[in-house]
């Protein structure tokens, strides 16, 4: 499966495209810090948690919806590599930004 088709199955099962609405609807702790902007956010699929960095210059809602492919890319069954996860991180994202209502 990969990251458009997960957001779209997420998005039904949630009834909702938004970031923040995600995390709110399947129990995930947020967060924010500040660190050197090595990486924009980071997923704890044990704690079920995100934290993103307050130090990157990208929009935060974009950074959750790509901490939120990989926290959901974590109960698909096979082996990744991190460049395939990153893959259906960004791919998840895109989609749920492509799927949100216009203003």
């Amino acid at each position: 499966m990969n990251g458009k088709e997960l957001a779209q199955q997420v998005i039904e099962r949630y009834g909702t495209s938004d970031a923040f609405a995600l995390v709110e609807r399947a129990g995930i702790s947020l967060s924010y810090g500040r660190w050197h902007p090595v990486t924009l956010g980071e997923y704890d699929k044990k704690t079920r948690s995100i934290c993103i960095n307050l130090n990157a210059a990208i929009d935060k809602e974009l950074i959750i919806a790509h901490e939120l492919g990989h926290y959901f890319a974590a109960d698909l069954p096979g082996q990744r590599s991190r460049a395939e996860e990153e893959q259906i991180a960004e791919d998840f994202a895109a989609e749920l930004k492509a799927q949100r209502p216009s203003p």
